[in-house]
């Protein structure tokens, strides 16, 4: 009989060959997911370093506009000078002045672009649809904008000079052939077509813009005189403007209110022109249901806020610029933005011996800090935020030094990331019995789910707790918080706390964020990261934050912030977007003492000559013009009652307060506060208040009104009368790529 070998039952080797199978089948799995994580790693810095390229390409196409207009402006006031001294004709044959000026302004911007080769158009000729454009060359080599922009190396045109030295990668791309400008002399619009601008950072991002560039003609009345900011202005106060006595309000042009900012109550108001600004802050409080601006307006504003138990609603629409804080501090506020909101400080001062930021109140953040608030941004096309949250010192007085957090938008509740309780402290020092001397991070690291290294690699070695004081019921009392090295290290620590924490700190802070609603196209230029949520799902942690080196004085948004400090200051002092004699040295008002104080240096004062008017003798003027214009120049306080027989327009003008009651058309000046005791609205209308202007000019050596503003020299080389040249300068067609 033969033997027979039978493996039944025997079972050695199997548990070998299933190690191996589940070794490689983990292998797999873990490459797989090692894939995943370096790719979408990779996908995030490529998403935030092509946002960067395109807002520095964004910044060069700002740049050429800049060019542009300064070109411009050459050609508008070579017409404006044309139109004067042709004046008497003019009038004489009965042409309309603003066609006058339209024609000899749209002559004049031809000769910067036109080749001078083929004939020029004429004013009587239809719309030209094909002249051909010098490629901006003509235009580049010109005296006003020298040796700014040079050409790509493969383009036709000759290289005009260098932008930024050694740099190949930023550049103007159109071609001679595709170059072309149209001139309609009827509507007065001269077009740039097929403007092309490359930008190719160190990286290799690249970001092309093609755009139309289109100069409109502005309205222009020359024979009325010169229209001055301050009379686009429905509202002008000193101190504050105060809506809290009545049901309904409404603003119809620019309002200026000083260091006591703008505060509504419990009404409905309804603020609407080119400029709303403030040198104090915006507080909406008890029920209030507030809107300021519409798409083209701005908004500018020390902090906003919204407080009280009763629940109030506040709309930002156009652009938004807050030096500091938006704080949703009310029970269920309501606020929504649309347009762009830009919070853009993260320093005390921008110029190169400016003390750098070590408070909240020269960061700013957006913060959640009422129960049951909604924050409403899915309006918003861009989101800028420079500065971070903080957990602040408190009321005046104290020694509490502020806290900086990881967060540029946060909820209350997120602090808690960084308290650490007394029983991860030491205290031996009887002679500072608060203070504590010694950290037990590798116990507070175990107890919030962080390894030791994740907290102290991010702490001040020297201090790594922080001290808070606060009073409770009389009694003194503390809290401590961890102290970082750096911004990014607390951006980082926030990050790290997150992930291990997000259920923890999404509970709490449901208590105080009901929304916080963002827009699938937002744009986000920030410096903390971001805390956000949808209507009734969870939060969510971002990391949106640019690059540290953005934020250095080399940096782009450094540069962007500063720009929009000088533009705030030069508003608060003077109404004008830019002024002579401000500058990145001095973005910020300043006692004797060296501490921030609104009070300085008042607008109106800056606007009116209160000397005379608060002179001992002084007699009020309180007149009606044949036309029907009131004019008021009070000493001390003024009440306005509208009524049907009286004359409801003109001027006011009062050192203290004016309270109104009514309907007004023209401009209220006051050195104190306007408030509202009923329902009105106010009107701005600049022709009238110039029509007044030239009207008591006339009256030789006895003017009733005018003699008490302050004359101003200085002017703007983008500026003609009342005209600023930005606003009839449009991009049409704009397309971008990115690569």
């Amino acid at each position: 009989m033969k033997s027979k070998w039978s493996l039944r039952g025997q079972n050695r080797g199997a548990s070998l060959i299933a190690v191996v199978i589940a070794m490689i089948f983990v292998t797999i799995i873990g490459a797989i997911i090692l894939g995943i994580t370096t790719t979408n790693i990779q996908m995030r810095a490529a998403e935030i370093s092509s946002k960067k390229n395109f807002y520095s390409a964004e910044e060069l196409m700002n740049e050429l506009a800049a060019g542009l207009n300064n070109s411009a402006s050459v050609a508008m006031q070579q017409a404006y000078v044309d139109v004067l001294v042709d004046y008497r004709d003019i009038v004489m044959t009965g042409d309309s002045m603003q066609k006058a000026f339209q024609q000899r302004y749209m002559e004049e911007l031809e000769k910067v672009f036109w080749d001078g080769t083929s004939p020029r158009s004429k004013s009587t000729d239809p719309l030209d649809a094909s002249k051909t454009l010098f490629v901006l060359g003509n235009y580049q080599k010109s005296v006003v904008y020298d040796g700014w922009w040079k050409a790509c190396a493969h383009s036709t045109y000759s290289v005009v000079g260098d932008f930024i030295a050694s740099d190949e990668g930023q550049c103007l791309l159109t071609t001679d052939d595709e170059a072309t400008y149209t001139l309609d002399y009827v509507e007065g619009v001269l077009t740039l077509q097929n403007v092309k601008l490359r930008y190719i950072d160190s990286q290799g991002y690249e970001t092309l813009i093609t755009t139309d560039i289109a100069f409109h003609t502005p309205e222009l009345n020359p024979d009325n005189g010169q229209i001055k900011s301050f009379m686009n202005y429905a509202l002008i106060a000193d101190e504050q403007i105060q809506m809290i006595m009545s049901s309904t309000i409404n603003v119809r042009g620019s309002a200026y209110a000083g260091h006591d900012g703008i505060l509504i109550g419990n009404v409905n108001a309804n603020i609407v022109g080119d400029n709303i600004v403030t040198r104090g802050d915006i507080q909406i409080e008890n029920g209030a249901n507030a809107t300021f601006g519409d798409a083209s307006s701005r908004v500018w504003a020390e902090n906003i806020e919204t407080v009280g138990d009763a629940a109030s609603q506040l709309q930002l629409n156009g652009n938004c610029y807050v030096a500091d804080d938006l704080s949703l501090s009310g029970k269920g506020s309501r606020v929504t933005l649309t347009g762009n909101y830009y919070g853009y400080n993260f320093r005390e001062d921008y110029d190169a011996h400016g003390a750098s930021n070590d408070k909240s109140e020269f960061s700013s953040a957006i913060v959640l800090n009422g129960a049951n608030s909604r924050l409403d941004m899915s309006g918003l096309s861009y989101l800028y935020l420079a500065g971070r949250t903080y957990i602040s010192r408190g009321g005046a007085g104290t020694t509490n030094a502020d806290i900086p957090m990881g967060e540029s938008l946060a909820v209350r509740t997120n602090q808690l990331a960084y308290n650490v309780p007394i029983e991860y402290l030491v205290f031996d020092d009887p002679a500072a019995p608060n203070v504590p001397t010694d950290f037990l991070a590798a116990a507070y690291a175990s107890s919030v789910g962080l390894t030791e290294t994740q907290v102290t690699s991010r702490l001040d070695t020297t201090d790594p707790v922080v001290r808070y004081r606060y009073v409770d019921s009389g009694a003194e009392n503390f809290r401590y918080y961890l102290n970082f090295s750096s911004e990014q290290a607390a951006n980082d620590f926030f990050y790290d706390y997150w992930t291990a924490n997000s259920a923890r700190l999404s509970a709490y802070g449901s208590n105080y964020a009901d929304a916080i609603l963002l827009g699938g196209d937002l744009l986000y230029s920030m410096n903390g990261d971001l805390m956000s949520r949808n209507t009734g799902g969870a939060f969510s942690e971002t990391r949106v934050t640019i690059e540290p080196t953005d934020w250095n004085p080399s940096g782009i948004y450094y540069v962007f912030s500063d720009k929009l400090a000088v533009n705030y200051m030069a508003l608060q002092m003077y109404l004008e977007d830019f002024h002579a004699g401000i500058d990145s040295s001095n973005v910020r008002f300043y006692n004797g003492t060296h501490e921030i104080d609104k009070t300085v240096d008042p607008l109106v004062r800056n606007l009116i000559d209160m000397d005379l008017i608060e002179a001992p003798g002084f007699t009020d003027v309180n007149t009606v013009t044949a036309d029907g214009e009131l004019i008021v120049v009070k000493n001390g306080d003024y009440s306005y009652i509208s009524s049907a027989a009286g004359a409801n327009k003109g001027i006011i003008i009062a050192s203290g307060d004016v309270t109104v009651v009514g309907n007004f058309t023209g401009t209220i000046i006051a050195g104190g506060t306007i408030d509202f005791t009923g329902n009105s609205t106010v009107t701005a209308d600049p022709i009238m208040l110039n029509q007044m202007f030239r009207e008591d000019a006339a009256l030789e050596g006895s003017s009733i009104f005018a003699k008490f503003f302050k004359s101003d020299d200085s002017s703007d080389d983008n500026e003609l009368g009342s005209v600023q040249l930005g606003d009839y300068l449009s991009y049409e067609n704009w397309t971008r790529t990115e690569n």
